[in-house]
């Protein structure tokens, strides 16, 4: 699977899931290293890096200066920052989110 449509298959999760999502793209106008997707999800930012499935294994070689940049800055301030190629850990972090942010908690 291509990472325009791992996007496209996330993208449609999240609009189900709940939060308001937005989708950047990239482009000669595009400001270099924006996250893919940006949103809020119970008052917390989100931003969201994806890679194509199997194709993140090291953060090192698997981002740009750009990204790390934006990645950090967002952490920095209080948001949160994401960065994967498996659809599945993504929205275990999100439940965590969501959990945190709604101050639930889940049985041990």
């Amino acid at each position: 699977m291509s990472e325009s449509e791992f996007q496209k298959r996330v993208m449609k999760r999240l609009s189900a899931y709940g939060g308001k999502w937005y989708n950047t793209h990239g482009g000669a106008y595009a400001v270099a290293g924006v996250p893919d997707i940006i949103g809020c999800l119970y008052g917390r930012y989100v931003a969201i890096e994806l890679k194509a499935p199997g194709k993140y294994k090291d953060p090192k070689e698997g981002l740009s200066p750009a990204q790390w940049n934006w990645i950090n800055q967002i952490t920095a301030n209080g948001g949160e920052a994401i960065v994967t190629d498996d659809e599945e850990w993504l929205f275990d972090q999100l439940d965590a989110i969501k959990e945190n942010e709604l101050g639930l908690t889940t049985a041990v």
